[in-house]
């Protein structure tokens, strides 16, 4: 199937007319509301819930102490005014946990929290910010901003050649070094959000859990690897979605009881039962050589219905209106025939 071989099909069910131009433009949106009145068409992929914990030095060189914060700890930041560290998550966050190991100490140091924005780091607007000179659990909490960037931060050299720097990056500086530097035994960032890729439409599952799954069914693997899952206590491992953006997906945790409210627990290496895995399954809208010939007519037909019940020469209300209802009737007869159709 073609978008040419389809518009052809919609200029005969119009009669010869129809502006070629329009219809190539309205091609992509008819294929996308019938991927959703369909969803036949998925996909399965891991999300890793994965952050990085970067040491930053006054000239913008960095050290990776990704292993340290989820382990032994790091130093957040050295006795240089400036000197900083970052965090960077492939999802989006608004809460970090530190557990102080050792406090601050000396002079009268100051700190600064902020988030990059694909320009700039720009100050965060915090709800509460750790309290360095105490030992023990302290949070970083921040309203999330609206424009947030997945992009390294420029003038940061990473810390070796091939670092996947598309994050979200949050920046804690002492602006005014103590004369001992504060240093964590662990640190977690709470990970909720996540970016969906352009062709994904939908949420048909996501799951949060020790085991990786290979197939679509998501609920009946389940029932299989974690026969315990609807029914399991502690640490969440089945989440679902909330509607953030049409190209986010936020992640609740199920019961929602379980779990932390402000996001996914952060991952440590110790924590043996749990992965840093989400499985999502989600409808896509398909590729072009993807569409089988017998939805070609289908597309053809929603394309003849808009384009039918548009101003100007192809203008026919009432043949625009048989067409939808034609095309409709045809989506609920596939709906029937697939409904006991396993998901490819």
């Amino acid at each position: 199937m073609s978008r040419e071989s389809v518009i052809e099909e919609c200029q005969d069910f119009l009669l010869g007319v129809g502006d070629p131009d329009h219809l190539l433009s309205e091609y992509a949106d008819v294929v996308r509301e019938l991927s959703l009145a369909l969803p036949i068409w998925t996909t399965a992929r891991t999300i890793v819930n994965q952050w990085s914990a970067l040491q930053v030095a006054l000239n913008g060189s960095t050290t990776d102490g990704t292993a340290l914060a989820q382990s032994t700890g790091m130093a957040i930041s050295t006795l240089v005014d400036g000197s900083s560290h970052l965090l960077g998550g492939s999802g989006k966050f608004d809460t970090v946990v530190y557990t102080i190991l050792t406090p601050h100490s000396g002079g009268t140091p100051v700190y600064t929290y902020e988030y990059w924005n694909g320009l700039y780091f720009l100050p965060l607007v915090t709800v509460s910010t750790p309290d360095w000179s105490q030992t023990g659990v302290q949070s970083l909490v921040f309203i999330l901003p609206d424009d947030v960037s997945f992009t390294p931060p420029v003038d940061i050299q990473p810390p070796y050649d091939d670092f996947d720097g598309v994050r979200f990056w949050v920046r804690v500086t002492a602006t005014t070094a103590p004369t001992t530097t504060a240093a964590v035994a662990t640190l977690q960032v709470r990970q909720h959000t996540w970016p969906l890729d352009q062709r994904e439409q939908d949420i048909v599952a996501l799951s949060y859990y020790p085991n990786d799954l290979t197939r679509t069914e998501i609920v009946e693997a389940l029932d299989v690897t974690l026969p315990d899952w609807r029914t399991q206590v502690g640490p969440p491992r089945m989440y679902h979605q909330v509607e953030e953006t049409a190209l986010a997906v936020r992640l609740v945790p199920l019961p929602p009881t379980q779990g932390d409210p402000n996001g996914l627990l952060g991952f440590l290496p110790t924590a043996a039962v749990l992965t840093n895995n989400l499985v999502l399954c989600a409808a896509v809208t398909p590729e072009e050589g993807d569409i089988p010939p017998w939805l070609e007519g289908l597309v053809a037909l929603r394309l003849a219905a808009r384009e039918s019940q548009r101003l100007g020469e192809t203008s026919a209300p009432d043949l625009g209106k048989t067409l939808l209802q034609l095309t409709e009737n045809l989506e609920t007869m596939i709906r029937d025939v697939l409904g006991n159709m396993e998901l490819r």
